[in-house]
């Protein structure tokens, strides 16, 4: 089976340390050499027209595949002038026994685009958030394998007010801060989120996330 193939947690690993170096999450003897791995991938992580690193699926002649790689997104393909800006096909990873392969995908100019409308159905990509908390937008929609159940996905600072608020209450589309009428805005109700664990460790919470329960799941669309 090649490297990478149905496994996110190798490539989870792979982007920390290629980002973060020795500040990622990692074992404190692999330390050095996550630094290394960062400074060694620099020239072309860093190369104008790269954009980011991401996981997804490798496409082979226009074909996607099963296979989950290091998906690496540009603006436009085009062949580097300097090799130290050529992305590789496969990169070593401190503590992986296999290396991890490389994918690039181009996706253009990107432009921000800011969702601030009422609209119904409600859709990713749209102002959302608990009355209290600052604006964010909706990630996606979610079912709960085992009931069925349709929520909305976005970070617990949106939805959850950072984890103070209480479950049960009211999210808001558009957000408060988008000048959002508060009656006409309701759409879901607070279901759950992944409470944030303070201190002074680096990278104590690995999750921002929360979901809400639409009222009516009818009223909510994954299209994007």
């Amino acid at each position: 089976m090649p490297p990478g193939r149905h496994s996110v947690a190798p490539l989870i690993r792979a982007a920390a340390l290629l980002v973060d170096g020795g500040e990622a999450p990692c074992p404190e003897r692999l330390r050095s050499d996550a630094e290394a791995t960062r400074r060694n991938n620099a020239g072309w992580l860093h190369a104008p027209g790269v954009l980011g690193v991401g996981i997804g699926r490798r496409v082979c002649g226009g074909e996607t595949l099963e296979e989950l790689v290091l998906t690496v997104f540009v603006r436009h393909k085009q062949m580097p002038v300097d090799a130290s800006s050529r992305v590789p096909k496969w990169i070593r990873i401190p503590g992986l026994k296999e290396r991890v392969r490389t994918d690039v995908e181009p996706l253009g100019d990107l432009r921000p685009e800011t969702n601030l409308a009422r609209v119904r159905p409600i859709q990713p990509g749209y102002s959302v958030a608990h009355p209290k908390a600052a604006p964010g937008s909706i990630g996606c929609l979610l079912r709960e394998r085992s009931t069925d159940e349709l929520y909305i996905l976005s970070n617990s600072h949106v939805l959850a007010d950072s984890g103070v608020g209480r479950r049960d209450a009211w999210v808001l589309q558009p957000a408060a801060g988008d000048c959002s009428r508060t009656s006409r805005s309701r759409v879901a109700k607070l279901a759950d989120w992944i409470p944030f664990r303070y201190s002074l460790a680096l990278y104590n919470n690995e999750v921002d996330a929360a979901i809400a329960g639409p009222i009516d799941r009818d009223d909510a669309t994954s299209f994007i």
